[in-house]
């Protein structure tokens, strides 16, 4: 990470907004799980992210500005009922990252925020479900349909812009109201 930060900065300056968006999971049962699954997962869903932040919050520490937005789940919240239970315990790693960053770097006007998406049609779900599993998904939602990336992406855009300057250490669900109350 260091080197490609590096690079970057070379090449385009310093990093001023980090989206921390890798992620995997793996659809399998406590009982099923092995240790190894279980750090795996952890691996890259939680510990990269922390990866990736230490590469460039020196960087913004200096210029006083920065963005730091995680991509975590519902199933950090919620748990989750067809995802590992691995998956879930890694996205609550990484909200509870994310708070922590919130607290140690506003004094440096960097903000630390993550976006919970949950029901989002992404090409693997549309894959897998057929038009009449998706539309019932759908209407299990306030909203009346499954999340689109471009929801994800437009709560993404406005956590990085210059309007969200007073908003960290917040978990936004991108969930179409399925969360109320």
């Amino acid at each position: 990470m260091r080197r490609l930060v590096d690079e970057v900065e070379q090449r385009l300056g310093g990093v001023d907004i980090l989206i921390n968006n890798a992620g995997m999971n793996q659809f399998i049962s406590v009982f099923d799980t092995t240790p190894a699954d279980f750090d795996r997962l952890l691996s890259v869903n939680t510990t990269g992210a922390f990866h990736c932040v230490q590469a460039v919050v020196s960087g913004m520490r200096e210029r006083r500005w920065g963005r730091i937005i995680s991509v975590s789940s519902d199933c950090g919240k919620r748990g989750g009922k067809i995802s590992g239970v691995h998956f879930s315990a890694s996205k609550a790693a990484l909200q509870g990252l994310t708070r922590s960053l919130a607290r140690q770097l506003a004094p440096y006007g960097i903000t630390a925020n993550d976006v919970a998406p949950a029901s989002i049609l992404t090409e693997r779900w549309a894959a897998l479900l057929s038009d009449e599993e998706i539309e019932a998904k759908g209407q299990l939602v306030p909203a009346g349909r499954m999340g689109r990336p471009e929801d994800v992406a437009a709560a993404i855009c406005y956590l990085a812009s210059p309007a969200a300057e007073f908003i960290t250490g917040v978990s936004l669900d991108v969930a179409g109201g399925a969360y109320i109350g």
